[in-house]
């Protein structure tokens, strides 16, 4: 029976108050003592207090280089990463990502919209992203662009959904260009699920939806870029060298076939356990298991189409092989060095779980229900696991931070007593040598290493340099003119210097504090 407009108001009213009363839930569980404490270094350091607009737009992050711009304009100038306000922003955009979701798929299975709820905020890749708070909310409002993109080319669909959706996958690569996994995704899912509901009559409607689909991306695609160049030429701003963003869209085909090689070995991982650190632990072990079900339920859905359509059903076990590249899209499209930020596409695995187990349900008879059921309880297990995860990594992140701020509160204590130190004297700090063996090490959380835990991206002097400078600065309070080691009246100097923190490691060369690192 049709619903009329009051029931059909009523029952998405109720489905959106429960979708995002389990976002919060789920947001808090994982998330809440990092919204609740300031941990900042690296990047979210660096960029904590200022807008750098002509960066991100070198980085083609031009959209979140506008917004940035716009609210600190709004609020005074400033840029402030504020853990609980900006992390709260971010539940309700992944809230509203998550809503748009099972409106799409319309996954009516309480369970199942709890799973994917708890997958879409509690996924390691939404941690790794609070670290660098400041620019956490417009993240995720790109996600939520890339959601309603599928949305709005579904529902409204003609001339008028084609041209906003694309406007939508447009400003989401303009806030953050590994999103765009996202929007591929749901749209070969939708796909897929399209011909198991025998949407299609014939191959020629297939086609059209599909080919709508890639035009959206396409279209999307090339208005992100115009805009980019435009920018860029208007502002005199040259492309990033940052991850080969510079050559986005313009790299060999040698090159993008390894990153299609990547894309499967990462996504099976069972055949290549490097997956940027998302499943350690128990949790590879459940992803295992998720993958195995995922191959049950895909052979099942490919099985009843094809036994109706033989060419409908070669064409979905097409699709469904093409998710796994969807997922992990971005190492095709241009990152040199893939880290766990980039990597939210890999969540859309467990929508089509979702979507695909309730359609079993549906047509499968009393197995097909006990494949939803086994479905929502390993989702539900995996969501239960993340949190755990996401609370070490943030246990792991605060005391690493107190461990760096004492370090180098130490380090301004031995700058300051130096026999002959003035306050005008310019510091030179000059990373040379070897680690400090005192320093503890790492060994029992080193499974909690998502960026930028145990960083994976290899960072300069100059990178460590910066980090450096910005602690002893924001943490502890020391301002020093800083020069390099090139403007050392005499640099061999640092030669004859013995590595920090030993003894005669930091003094006084013709009127500078040297350090020697």
């Amino acid at each position: 029976m049709k619903l009329r407009g009051f029931d059909r108001m009523r029952l998405d009213t109720d489905r959106a108050r429960r979708v995002f009363i389990l976002t919060f839930i789920f947001g808090v569980l994982a998330h809440g003592s990092l919204m609740t404490n300031t941990i900042l270094w690296h990047d979210g350091l660096h960029y904590a207090r200022r807008v750098k607009a002509g960066s991100a737009i070198a980085l083609g992050r031009w959209m979140r280089a506008i917004l940035a711009y716009g609210v600190s304009r709004a609020f005074g100038g400033n840029n402030l990463g504020m853990p609980l306000l900006y992390g709260m922003v971010s539940i309700f955009f992944i809230a509203a990502s998550a809503l748009v979701v099972i409106r799409v798929f319309d996954i009516k299975n309480g369970f199942m919209q709890a799973a994917v709820c708890g997958l879409m905020v509690s996924l390691p890749v939404v941690t790794s992203t609070f670290f660098y708070m400041y620019t956490a909310p417009y993240y995720f409002l790109g996600l939520f662009l890339a959601t309603a993109a599928v949305l709005v080319a579904r529902e409204r669909g003609g001339a008028a959904g084609f041209i906003l959706a694309a406007l939508c996958v447009c400003l989401t690569l303009g806030i953050y260009q590994a999103y765009l996994s996202v929007a591929v995704s749901l749209f070969v899912i939708a796909l897929v699920m399209d011909i198991a509901n025998e949407r299609f009559p014939d191959l020629p409607s297939f086609f059209r939806s599909a080919f709508y689909a890639l035009g959206v991306c396409a279209l999307g695609f090339a208005a992100y870029m115009v805009v980019w160049k435009a920018l860029m030429r208007v502002l005199g701003v040259s492309p990033a060298n940052y991850q080969d963003v510079s050559a986005l869209g313009s790299k060999g085909v040698a090159t993008y076939l390894e990153g299609i090689r990547a894309a499967y070995a990462r996504f099976f991982l069972v055949f290549d356990r490097k997956s940027e650190n998302l499943y350690p632990m128990g949790l590879r072990w459940v992803q295992v298991a998720i993958l195995a079900l995922g191959a049950v339920c895909s052979a099942w859905l490919v099985v009843l189409r094809f036994r109706k359509d033989r060419l409908q059903g070669v064409a979905q076990a097409l699709l469904i092989a093409l998710l796994p590249l969807c997922f992990n899209l971005v190492y095709m499209i241009g990152a040199k060095s893939v880290h766990t930020v980039m990597l939210y596409g890999q969540c859309m695995l467990y929508v089509y779980l979702a979507c695909a187990a309730g359609h079993l349900a549906g047509r499968g008879g009393k197995p097909g229900v006990a494949c939803r059921r086994a479905v929502a309880a390993a989702l539900l297990l995996m969501a239960a696991m993340n949190i755990y995860f996401d609370n070490g990594c943030t246990m792991k992140a605060d005391m690493t931070l107190q461990q760096t701020i004492n370090s180098m509160t130490v380090l301004t204590a031995r700058i300051k007593s130096l026999d002959g130190y003035r306050d005008d004297m310019p510091v030179c700090i000059a990373i040379r040598g070897k680690r400090d063996a005192t320093l503890t090490q790492d060994v029992e959380m080193q499974d909690y290493a998502i960026v930028p835990l145990n960083h994976l991206i290899p960072h300069s002097d100059n990178g460590a340099l910066r980090n450096i400078r910005n602690t002893l600065a924001q943490w502890c309070g020391f301002s020093p003119t800083f020069v390099g080691a090139d403007k050392l009246a005499r640099p061999e100097v640092l030669d004859e210097m013995p590595d920090y923190p030993d003894a005669g490691s930091v003094r006084i060369v013709d009127d500078t504090v040297v350090v020697r690192m």
